[in-house]
């Protein structure tokens, strides 16, 4: 995730193609059977917290740390 303030941005990757005019759906150019999907949220923070708050106990160290033991989607 990418945070410059004014919006942020999500990448994700999926291997359903399902364009929508909510975000943007790109060929992957890593893995040729996925796509690679972009989400900008403006003020898109209270997202963010929101999902801090009922998944890592309301703290961003926790938070991170949860990320990292994510293992990648394959």
């Amino acid at each position: 995730m990418e945070n410059n303030s004014a919006a942020q941005m999500v990448f994700g990757t999926t291997a359903e193609h399902n364009p929508s005019l909510e975000g943007h759906v790109f060929s992957n150019p890593v893995d040729a059977s996925d796509y690679m999907v972009m989400l900008w949220y403006k003020n898109g923070s209270l997202t963010r917290e929101d999902i801090r708050n009922r998944c890592a106990e309301k703290s961003w160290e926790v938070f991170n740390k949860l990320l990292q033991q994510t293992p990648p989607r394959k």
